[in-house]
C-alpha cells in the first residue's frame, strides 16, 4: 500500500474541502446580506446591577425581521423623496451562526490536515531513517508556513466574526493566522502536484 499517495489525497482533500467551505461560506452570507453588516450591540444587567454588553448573538435578530424593516424604511423614504441611503445594516442571527460555523469549520480541517501531516511525516521516518532530511525540510516548511501566516495576519477584530468584547485580540489573530495557513499549504499542494505531473510528462518523453 502506498502510504505517501493516501497521504498526499487525503491532505489535500482536507485542504480543499475546507477551501470549499470559505467559498459555500461566502454565497451563503452574501444571500443574506452578512459581508457587509456591522454587529449589534446590547446591554445587559446582571443579579447585582452590573451592566455588561452582550454577546452580539443575543442582540442579533432574524433575517426576516431586518429585511422587513429595511423595506419599510425604503417604502418610507420614497413617500418624502429621500434616498434610501440609510437603510439598517445590523447582523442577523443568520449572519452569526454562519460565521461561527465557517470558522469552526475551516479550523477543524486544517488541523485534522496538519496533524496528518505530522503522523505521515513520523511514518516515513520509522519506515525509511534514510529520508531524516525530507522529514525535517517537510516540519521546517510547516513551521515557516505558520511564521509567514502568523506575520500575515491582523489581530483586528472583525465584526462577521461573531462576539464584540468577548473575542480577543489574540484569538482574532490565530484565527486569521489558521486561514492564512489553509490558503499557502493548499497553494503548496497544488502546485507540488502540477509540478510532479509536469515532470513525469517530460520524463516520458525523453
Amino acid at each position: 500500500m502506498d502510504f505517501n499517495r493516501i497521504f498526499k489525497i487525503v491532505s489535500i482533500s482536507l485542504f480543499a474541502i475546507a477551501a470549499l467551505g470559505i467559498f459555500v461560506y461566502i454565497g451563503y452570507a452574501s444571500s443574506k446580506d452578512c459581508l457587509g453588516c456591522s454587529l449589534p450591540k446590547c446591554e445587559g444587567v446582571t443579579e447585582s446591577g452590573e451592566v455588561y454588553l452582550k454577546a452580539a448573538d443575543e442582540c442579533a435578530r432574524p433575517y426576516a425581521e431586518i429585511q422587513e424593516e429595511q423595506e419599510q424604511i425604503e417604502q418610507m423614504n420614497a413617500a418624502m423623496g429621500l434616498s434610501n441611503e440609510g437603510v439598517t445594516t445590523d447582523c442577523s442571527q443568520e449572519c452569526l451562526s454562519y460565521a461561527g460555523n465557517f470558522m469552526t469549520f475551516a479550523i477543524v480541517f486544517v488541523f485534522i490536515a496538519g496533524i496528518l501531516t505530522l503522523l505521515f511525516a513520523g511514518y516515513n521516518l520509522v519506515v525509511n531513517p534514510k529520508k531524516i532530511k525530507g522529514v525535517l525540510f517537510a516540519i521546517v516548511g510547516l513551521g515557516i508556513a505558520v511564521l509567514i501566516s502568523y506575520v500575515l495576519a491582523s489581530d483586528t477584530i472583525p465584526n462577521i466574526i461573531g462576539y464584540d468584547g468577548v473575542i480577543s485580540q489574540t484569538e482574532a489573530k490565530w484565527v486569521e493566522t489558521t486561514l492564512y495557513m489553509l490558503y499557502i499549504l493548499l497553494s503548496v499542494a497544488v502546485l507540488g502536484i502540477l509540478a510532479s505531473g509536469v515532470s513525469k510528462i517530460v520524463k516520458n518523453r525523453k
